[in-house]
């Protein structure tokens, strides 16, 4: 078993294992079903990662068909069929969510036949490129603070130095400081930081065997951070921003939900209307010329 996953109440579970079930099955806690005749052929396919998304399951790995639909790599299943994403992609080892799309990590250099360099998008009918992509294999990627951060292989991201470690803000890749001195195989967010885990003695210049931390905000001193503050919390109808000497003018303020997905957009406001906005978690990103900062909050009615 590589893989499992949980949507509405079931457990779904991938891995390397037949003839059938063929690689992927659900468990309700009590029995277990199949997947149509899952992923083939079963002795030489494996499903390496799951995730739900617009309420169907993804599943990706190495295999040729799901079903009896001729799938390579990566194929959604919809609760009763099985369903290719166009001519798909080389090894899947990734799938997160983030601005409403599906981005994929793997070893590959084309998706859909466009060309994509280890990580692609799918917006639920098309295939598309994330920059220029990676110079090698992405193991992991994970939505942490409003932005999608990849791990894996790879030394370079859209061509630039990025050492194992990368964060894409929907436009750009950038590096995390001096990033691991050798590979990425996971990511997870917990308790505010992410959460690093591969083959590395170091990370950031900082002895590390194999498991770090990741929870600095990029661009932003401590000084500005200092002259910010956000209240109340939790937010109940209206949420306060007040900056001090941060410059209010080009001000933009972006309100972020867990899954990346941009909910609010205000300018050159320091009062935000939340009344609508269902409770939760939210990250809050205020950009202008001096710089990005990201803080958490919560919203709760």
């Amino acid at each position: 078993v590589y893989s499992l996953c949980i949507y509405n109440s079931d457990l779904y579970i991938g891995g390397r294992f037949g003839p059938s079930p063929n690689n992927i099955l659900k468990w309700n806690g009590t029995t277990t079903s199949l997947l149509g005749s899952g992923l083939t052929p079963w002795n030489s396919s494996y499903a390496f990662v799951q995730t739900f998304y617009n309420g169907e399951l993804y599943v990706g790995g190495s295999f040729n068909s799901a079903g009896s639909t001729s799938a390579n790599n990566i194929a959604k299943w919809d609760g009763t069929n099985w369903s290719n994403l166009g001519t798909g992609t080389g090894a899947v080892y990734a799938l997160a969510v983030f601005n409403n799309e599906l981005y994929v990590g793997g070893s590959f250099n084309t998706a859909g036949g466009i060309t994509a360099n280890n990580i692609a998008k799918w917006d639920g009918m098309n295939w598309s490129a994330v920059g220029t992509g990676m110079n090698n294999r992405v193991n992991a990627l994970a939505v942490y603070n409003g932005e999608l951060y990849a791990g894996g292989r790879f030394t370079t991201a859209d061509g630039n130095q990025a050492n194992h470690i990368a964060k894409w803000n929907g436009t750009n890749w950038t590096s995390l400081g001096l990033g691991t001195d050798t590979t990425v195989n996971a990511l997870k967010v917990f308790n505010g930081d992410l959460i690093v885990g591969g083959e590395f003695t170091n990370a950031g210049g900082n002895p590390a065997n194999y498991i770090a931390k990741w929870n600095k905000i990029v661009g932003v001193n401590e000084h500005q951070k200092s002259v910010i503050s956000i209240y109340p919390s939790p937010a109940h109808q209206s949420l306060y921003i007040s900056m001090n000497d941060y410059s209010v003018q080009n001000l933009k303020i972006l309100l972020i939900n867990t899954l990346g997905e941009t909910i609010l957009v205000e300018e050159n406001k320091l009062q935000l209307d939340v009344s609508t906005i269902k409770d939760g978690v939210y990250y809050l990103q205020i950009k202008n010329a001096s710089g990005l900062i990201t803080k958490k909050i919560v919203i709760q009615h």
